[in-house]
Formats: structure tokens, C-alpha cells, sequence
């Protein structure tokens, strides 16, 4: 075991560089702590590797050590609530950081910076400063290379850089005060591990020369790095924006489709109580889901990676400052209690009710840490979702920012619109129909929505009107555009509207909420849909249902509409069967229940069929591997009997010479390519291959031509030198013996492999 000195000075200087670069999370977690738990595992882990390397411990040792230390010291950081006088580990705390050593990364990307600095969260710093220290002072203690420990805190710094976030952070300072520590640390090294030798007048100038160097390179970094890439920090490259979230919203049912048992005639949630808010002004709106994709059935709410994702949210939420809902203003504190009516309904339990830009969520009651830790809200839509349900009497609290954003007089669009399969295209006709040839996209938007206000009639399904089907999907809505008179409720209304801005260019979005009373109670009667439009800037404004809404009282007429295509629309297709029905009579419309198979189409047969397809699907890979190692053994044994029959007896001795070389080579032993037998079979003195390689030369340059026994007699020697050297080998190497490529291009550099002589 080699021993290299390092003194304390270069020990500190491992330390300060690793510290710098764990600084890069400044920006994931709240406050500095986290940067206390991982110094912590900086420390530990250099004492774990210095003491294994005084010990002439293995670097396995090490390995294990790390791992070990981790479990032991890891439950009075990260859970000290399950630990043993607070300090030692217990069986619920070793499963906490054993849980956390394998997730914590995709909680903590999953989770919507600032983090909370404590429990699981922090095993990402503690496990990163441990690791990093621990492998680089091991390096540094048994590799001559001078530069090779720095690998770990280079890595630790491209960790702490792509588990952080998009938002501004001074990354030039951190990198130049880790490049200079690290050349400092390198250079103190060199002189350290090989000494030079040099006079006392060049030994002066080499610091003064290094100074002015790193000085030039900190100028021209400070000059150059804003126009590097990467240097804009929307345009910044950082692992949360590439991890989609786990939540599965498609498992919930759309909150919009349940909408007709708010209304009056439902006679279900009209006049029952779903929950009470405090410290909201008058008319403010609650926000109780936002769906922002259309998928030919129903509006919903999508998880996607990046801003737009429902992640975990720590004591401070900081919203994503390209998809602002409203502009800054003061913070008001607005309190939520949950009724039994909300809790029960099996649509919207999960929606948590939110009012303008929530900046922090906390709940109180019995269940207030479980209710957090399922608790997951989307910045970009300003909506959150409890992934158990919400009880009733759940009491929570909001910190927001109530200022709604301007709506200018001619807004344009923040960007295309992306519904799902693009849906929004087939409204285009129509919308284009009821702008009645209005300039401008704002002046389109507002005749639309005049046309569905002054045009359109109300109706809830209610007695004498049951034509009027509840859902919105395109089957349902082809009724509510192509008919002489638009009715239906907020359901149709809100998702027509929203389709039809999207088709002309402008992005819009579903949200369903309500408008509580002068006493903060939100019944069912105060529950709308109404829809949000993402002009430039970010914000997205609001379209109340007003705006394009006929009032209740507005009846359709005594005919029913008549369902005839307009010739000017373009038709609208039915909903893909793919796609979920949105209301139960739907359901029972579109249900086929197939009949038996007829007799001879091997139906009885269709279970063993599916099981050899699993069984194909399961065993592809390793059958693929199988392909592979049976193809590269067949060509060398199609090699081996070519060299072994073919040419005139006098070539097989060198080609059975050559085989044996070529197997070594395989074995990973260095052989000389253009050396003589004998310098080979020197080579290859592990073997005790030198009579064979006597016997060749005799055979090859002797007075007399061998004849074919006497080949096929050296042959047989030859297999058995063969199989002693395969006996001799370990098995891996005799399995990647028959992988090799080694032998194949020796054969090619041969000058008589490439004048065509012996095979």
C-alpha cells in the first residue's frame, strides 16, 4: 500500500472546496442548515477514510465503513423524533434513513423549492458530503495521480448544480473559488508526492505565476460567463425540470364533469355547505381545481415536468415567475375549514381550495403532518391536491398575494396553445362564425363571447328539459355548438368558451371554483366554472362566467333546438372510444358487451398464447445476451475448425501455434504480435507452451513436409494446452474470452493474416 503525506493545511483546503460546491443548494433549501448537515458528512466521511487507511484497510473497508457510518450517525440528523434518547438509532429510524438513502433524491425533486431544511430532505447533502469526502481523500491517499482526487468534489459540484433550481444564484463565484482551492490543492500536492528540483530564484516566481494566471482566468471568466451557455437562468438545465412527478392525476375523476350537482334543479349540493373561509374581501374568488387540457372527453389537470408540476411545497412556496398568476402585492392571510358535504363528494376531496398566489400552506389539527406530506401544488396553476382526500373539518391557512393581474385592452397570446391531440383546431370554423368578422384576437374573444351571452340559454337538466344531457365531451358539445340555440350550464359553457380561444391562437384554461358569501360560507349554488387566459407577460387573467354566460333565468325556447349542422362549421367528430365517458348515461350508451368467440378461432388458445408472449417479453434480454454470446462463440469455432483442416499440413502447425496465442490474447494475456514462437511462448511462461512452440518451428522450417496425422496429432496438443489454459483462468475471464475482440484484430495487424496466407 502506497503512503502520500497530506498535511492538515491540504486536508482544510479538501474540506473548504467541498463546503463551496455543497453551497450550490442555497437556492433548494430555506436557510444555510443544510449546508451544517453537510459539512457534517464532509467531516465524517474524511475521518472514516483517514482512519482506514492508518488501519491498511482495503478500499472494500472503506465502502462498507461509509454505508455504515451513514445508518449509524444519519437518525440523529434526519430523524430524531424515532431516535432513542434522541441520538441513537432505532429500528424506525434505520428504516427512515434507508427509505431516504434511496428516494430522498426524488423528493427533493419533487418538492417546490425553498425546501424545508429538516428531516428526510436532508439526507441529499449529508449522503453527498460523506460519499465525496470519503472517495476523495481515499484517492488521494492511494493513487499517485496528482489531479485524480479532484474528481470527487468536481462531481459533488456538478450534483449540487444539477439538483438545484433555475433561479439566479452567483454559480462564477462558486466555480472560480472551487477551481482556484482545487489548483491550489493540486499543486501543493505535486510538490508533495514528486519533488523537484529547482533554485531558490525560480521558486520565488512560481506563486507570483500562478497568482497572475488565476487572475487573467477570473477576468475572463467574469468577462465571458454571461455570454456562456447556461447563463441565463430560465434557459439553465437543472434535474427537476427533467423528472416528472409521480402523482397520477388521470386516477381522479374531472371535477367539471360532476358540475350539475351544484345546480338548483340537482336538488344534491345546491344548498348544502362545502366549506367556510376566513379573511378574504368580499367577491374574491376561491379556486377549487384548474384543468388545463382538453383530451376529447373531458378538461383536466395535467402533471407535467418542470414549473408546471405538482410537487411537495416546504413552509415557503415561491411561484414560477413565467407563469405568474397575478402581479406582486400584499400578502393576506386567508383561513379554509373543509365541510362534511366538500369531504364526501368524491370529485373534488382531493382539490384543495386555494385564493390568489399562495406564497405558504399550513394545516392544523390531529392529522397535520400527514395531510402535508400528501399535500402537492402546481406553482404554474396556483392549484393543489391532497393525494388521500381531504377530511372533513381539515382547517388550513394560506399566506397569498390577492392582487389580480391587469387585463389589457388587446392582450396577446403568451405562447401557442398544446391541448392534448389539438381539439381546440376543430372549433376553428365556429369560432370564427360567432366572431362574426371581428379584427384582432381580443376583439374576436369579446364577440364570442357576447355571441354565447346574448345567444345561448341556461339550462341544468331540470323538469321539461332533460334533452339537455350533463358532460362536455365532444359528443356532448357537438349538440351545445351546432345547434340553432347554445344551452347547457357552466360545464358547457366554460368548456366551449375555452376550445374556442384556443383555436383562434390564445391559450385558455378551465377553473372551477366559487364565489363565497358576505359571511364566508361557499354552498353549492356559489359554484362556477369560469375560464383563464394566458396572455404575454405570464399572467394568466380571468374570463368571469358572466362575460360569456347567458343568465339562469334565460330559458331555451319551447322547441327544442333542432340539431342541424351549420354548412359554415366543420363538422365535429365523435369522442375516440379511447377516452372515458364523462356521465353514466354515457357509459351505458357506449358499453358493448362482446359475445362469445365463435367456435374454431382459437379462442381456447388465447391464454397460452398471452403466456408465451410474457414469457418472450420477460426472458427478451436475457435471450438477446444468449444471441449475442452464442453468435461470438460459433464465429471463433468456425475459426478454430478452419485453422484446424484447412491448407497443407505444414500451415495448420502455425495456424494451431496461432490459436493458442489468439486464446491468450482473449485470456487477457499481452502477447507479442510480430515476435518469433519462442519469444511468444516466453510470454506465455504460465502456460509451459514452449515444447508446442519447438515442435511448430521444427514442423514449419525442417527438411521434411509433416504429414496429416502428424498435424491432427499437434492439434490434439493443442486442445489440450487449450483447456489447461482455460483451467488456469478464472471463470469470468474465460467467459469474456469468448467475447473478445482481441484475437480478431491481432489477426488483422498480421502482415500474413492480411497477405491471405494461414488462416
Amino acid at each position: 500500500m502506497s503512503t502520500y503525506p497530506l498535511s492538515a493545511k491540504l486536508r482544510g483546503a479538501a474540506r473548504t472546496s467541498q463546503s463551496a460546491t455543497l453551497a450550490d443548494l442555497r437556492t433548494t433549501y430555506i436557510d444555510w442548515s443544510y449546508l451544517a448537515i453537510g459539512a457534517i458528512g464532509i467531516a465524517l466521511g474524511l475521518a472514516l477514510a483517514y482512519l482506514t487507511y492508518a488501519l491498511r484497510a482495503s478500499t472494500l473497508i472503506t465502502a462498507l465503513g461509509t454505508v455504515l457510518a451513514y445508518l449509524l450517525v444519519g437518525p440523529a440528523l434526519l430523524d430524531r423524533a424515532d431516535c432513542v434518547a434522541g441520538f441513537a438509532p432505532s429500528l424506525p429510524a434505520l428504516r427512515t434513513v434507508a427509505a431516504a438513502a434511496v428516494s430522498g433524491w426524488k423528493e427533493l425533486l419533487t418538492t417546490t423549492p425553498p425546501v424545508t431544511a429538516d428531516g428526510p430532505l436532508l439526507a441529499v447533502p449529508f449522503i453527498l458530503g460523506l460519499v465525496a469526502a470519503a472517495l476523495s481523500l481515499t484517492l488521494a491517499r492511494r493513487v499517485r495521480a496528482a489531479a485524480l482526487p479532484l474528481a470527487a468534489p468536481l462531481l459533488l459540484l456538478g450534483g449540487a448544480i444539477a439538483l438545484g433550481t433555475r433561479s439566479h444564484a452567483p454559480w462564477s463565484a462558486t466555480g472560480l473559488a472551487t477551481a482556484v482551492l482545487c489548483l491550489s490543492w493540486s499543486a501543493l500536492r505535486v510538490r508533495r508526492v514528486q519533488p523537484t528540483a529547482a533554485d531558490g530564484s525560480r521558486r520565488h516566481y512560481k506563486p507570483i505565476a500562478a497568482i497572475v494566471v488565476l487572475c487573467i482566468a477570473a477576468a475572463m471568466a467574469a468577462l465571458a460567463g454571461p455570454l456562456l451557455p447556461g447563463s441565463d437562468p430560465q434557459n439553465r438545465a437543472v434535474l427537476r425540470d427533467r423528472v416528472l412527478p409521480p402523482l397520477d392525476l388521470n386516477k381522479y375523476p374531472s371535477p367539471l364533469v360532476g358540475y350539475r350537482k351544484y345546480t338548483r334543479d340537482a336538488n344534491e349540493l345546491w344548498d348544502q355547505t362545502l366549506f367556510t373561509v376566513t379573511g378574504l374581501p368580499v367577491g374574491t374568488p376561491v379556486r377549487i381545481a384548474t384543468l388545463d387540457d382538453y383530451n376529447g372527453s373531458v378538461w383536466g389537470a395535467t402533471n407535467r415536468a418542470g414549473a408546471a408540476a405538482f410537487l411537495r411545497v416546504g413552509s415557503v412556496i415561491t411561484p414560477d415567475a413565467a407563469d405568474a398568476v397575478a402581479a406582486p402585492g400584499p400578502t393576506s392571510t386567508v383561513r379554509i375549514t373543509i365541510a362534511r358535504a366538500y369531504a364526501s363528494a368524491s370529485d373534488i376531496d382531493v382539490w384543495l381550495p386555494t385564493a390568489g398566489s399562495v406564497t405558504s400552506i399550513s394545516f392544523t389539527g390531529a392529522d397535520t403532518r400527514q395531510l402535508a406530506a400528501d399535500l402537492r401544488y402546481n406553482v404554474a396553476s396556483a392549484s393543489g391536491v391532497v393525494i388521500n382526500g381531504l377530511p372533513a373539518a381539515t382547517t388550513f391557512t394560506l399566506h397569498t398575494d390577492l392582487t389580480a393581474p391587469t387585463y389589457s385592452a388587446a392582450p396577446p397570446p403568451y405562447g401557442p396553445p398544446d391541448l392534448t391531440d389539438g381539439f381546440g383546431a376543430q372549433f376553428a370554423s365556429r369560432a370564427a362564425t360567432w366572431a362574426k368578422g371581428a379584427s384582432g384576437l381580443s376583439a374576436q374573444l369579446q364577440a364570442i363571447a357576447t355571441y354565447l351571452r346574448t345567444t345561448g340559454a341556461y339550462s341544468d337538466g331540470g323538469p321539461g328539459e332533460t334533452q339537455y344531457l350533463p358532460g362536455h365531451s365532444m359528443f356532448r358539445l357537438s349538440g351545445f355548438l351546432n345547434g340553432a340555440q347554445p344551452v347547457g350550464d357552466d360545464e358547457q359553457y366554460a368548456a366551449a368558451y375555452a376550445l374556442a380561444a384556443n383555436s383562434l391562437g390564445m391559450p385558455a384554461r378551465v377553473v372551477l371554483g366559487a364565489i363565497p358569501e358576505s359571511d364566508g360560507v361557499v354552498q353549492g349554488k356559489d359554484v362556477h366554472a369560469w375560464v383563464e387566459l394566458h396572455v404575454a407577460g405570464g399572467a394568466w387573467v380571468t374570463v368571469p362566467d358572466t362575460a360569456f354566460m347567458p343568465d339562469s333565468t334565460k330559458k331555451p325556447d319551447q322547441e327544442p333546438p333542432q340539431q342541424v349542422q351549420d354548412a359554415a362549421a366543420a363538422p365535429v367528430p365523435p369522442p375516440n372510444a379511447a377516452h372515458p365517458p364523462t356521465t353514466d348515461k354515457e357509459t351505458h350508451a357506449t358499453h358493448v358487451v362482446p359475445g362469445p368467440l365463435p367456435p374454431g378461432t382459437g379462442g381456447s388458445l388465447a391464454w397460452l398464447l398471452n403466456l408465451l408472449m410474457r414469457i418472450v417479453r420477460f426472458l427478451s434480454p436475457i435471450l438477446a445476451a444468449a444471441a449475442i454470446y452464442g453468435a461470438a462463440y460459433a464465429l471463433k469455432a468456425r475459426r478454430r475448425h478452419r485453422r484446424r483442416t484447412s491448407g497443407p499440413p505444414v500451415s495448420r502447425y502455425s495456424a494451431g501455434w496461432r490459436e493458442l496465442t489468439d486464446y491468450a490474447r482473449d485470456l487477457g494475456v499481452s502477447v507479442p504480435e510480430f515476435g518469433t514462437r519462442r519469444v511468444q511462448a516466453l510470454a506465455l511462461a504460465a502456460y509451459d507452451l514452449a515444447d508446442l512452440a519447438w515442435t511448430a518451428d521444427v514442423m514449419v522450417f525442417g527438411p521434411t513436409d509433416p504429414t496429416t496425422h502428424q498435424a491432427a496429432a499437434y492439434w490434439k496438443r493443442v486442445d489440450e494446452a487449450r483447456r489447461a489454459m482455460a483451467r488456469a483462468s478464472r471463470r469470468h475471464r474465460r467467459f469474456l474470452a469468448t467475447l473478445s475482440l482481441r484475437s480478431t484484430l491481432a489477426s488483422r495487424a498480421r502482415p500474413d493474416a492480411a497477405e491471405g496466407g494461414t488462416p
